[in-house]
């Protein structure tokens, strides 16, 4: 994933993404953030912040306006990478330091706490 028109630009490689989440998706809100889990959960998450849901103009009669959500989903879908969407933020790094704590211990240790 390229993005090149904002300084400086981003650049991510999928092969270094666990999951993807998009963050405040609801009806009516005219953006959502995105935010990629690494596979080294040890590394903070990377968000994208304020991206435009809202539809991008029909190029002919004949198009449908298809939103830059959608447009985002069916990228994660063609990568194979998997996502998860919610109307608020998570706190992914949380998230993330409670299953580092969980993978390391095992699963079945009580509560997953040392």
């Amino acid at each position: 994933m390229v993005h090149l028109s904002e300084f400086p630009p981003f650049v991510l490689t999928v092969a270094d993404v666990e999951i993807c989440h998009l963050e405040r998706v609801q009806f009516g809100l005219k953006n959502f953030d995105v935010v990629f889990v690494l596979h080294d959960f040890t590394k903070a998450p990377l968000h994208i912040n304020t991206v435009p849901s809202a539809s991008l103009p029909a190029r002919s009669p004949a198009d449908v306006a298809v939103s830059q959500l959608d447009n985002v989903k069916d990228w994660l879908d063609g990568v194979d990478l998997p996502y998860t969407e919610g109307p608020v933020n998570l706190n992914v790094r949380r998230c993330s330091a409670r299953l580092t704590l969980t993978l390391a211990v095992g699963p079945d240790h009580e509560d997953g706490q040392r």
